[in-house]
């Protein structure tokens, strides 16, 4: 893993500053549990409730992203603002938690229990896509948390802040306005498309989970060739170091 440092070490946030956004992650989690579990009451006797749904859009955003999370959404009925803020307040909650986490040891995070390949991955990305995005700053970053594509969301694009020197508040705020402009047109355009065409609706949702589990697929491929081609090379440079018995 690479242990590429920050390329300006003024951008460093206080402890007081990871303290409030942890705590910032407690508020909204507990918050959202409490908010989504009201809903779930108050519309129970409806058997066709889009709020029970709720953890199934927490697991697809985990698994597909902003996109699979606003299509799923869309075609279980959730309400649009209502389907905003869950797809946002999540990527803020997930931010909030993990980038303490980075901070604190970005060279170290494969180390973390449960959640540490998906942050040596996401610290991956953001030191490949660091160079490319500082030479531009802000808006650098802002187009780079909207690109429709994996690997460019917005806890790889605070990961990137931190990484090129931007302060955590300025960081926050880019981020956050890039993923609340990308949340509102994903939702908007899969109700606009489910309106239209719902069989055109699922087959993008279909596409959307083909591409991430190929990529899944990919990138657990080549993580295995990388270690079997480290363990060959191992084994070489051990039967070179063993000098040839004498006959």
């Amino acid at each position: 893993m690479s242990e590429t440092p920050p390329t300006n070490p003024t951008g460093e946030p206080t402890p007081g500053t990871l303290r409030f956004l942890k705590g910032t992650g407690h508020f909204l989690l507990v918050a959202s549990l409490t908010f989504f579990t009201a809903l779930t009451i108050y519309d129970w006797d409806n058997p066709n409730s889009p709020y029970k749904h709720t953890f199934e859009l927490i697991a697809a955003h985990f698994a597909f992203g902003r996109m699979g999370n606003a299509a799923i959404g869309g075609e279980v009925g959730f309400p649009k603002l209502i389907l905003v803020y869950q797809c946002f307040v999540q990527d803020l909650i997930i931010m909030c938690y993990l980038y303490p986490l980075f901070v604190k040891g970005y060279t170290k995070v494969g180390r973390i229990p449960l959640i540490g390949h998906y942050l040596e991955d996401a610290h991956k990305a953001a030191v490949e896509h660091k160079h490319k995005i500082a030479p531009f700053g802000i808006l650098g970053l802002l187009f780079f948390v909207m690109l429709p594509i994996w690997s460019t969301g917005p806890l790889v694009g605070v990961f990137v802040g931190y990484l090129i020197g931007m302060g955590t508040l300025l960081t926050f705020s880019t981020v956050i306005i890039a993923d609340l402009v990308m949340t509102f047109a994903y939702v908007y355009a899969f109700t606009f498309i489910q309106d239209k065409s719902p069989a055109l609706s699922r087959w993008i949702l279909y596409a959307v989970i083909a591409i991430a589990v190929g990529a899944f697929l990919y990138k657990f491929v080549k993580k295995r060739m990388a270690k079997s081609e480290k363990a060959v090379a191992v084994d070489v440079a051990t039967a070179d170091a063993v000098p040839d018995k004498e006959v």
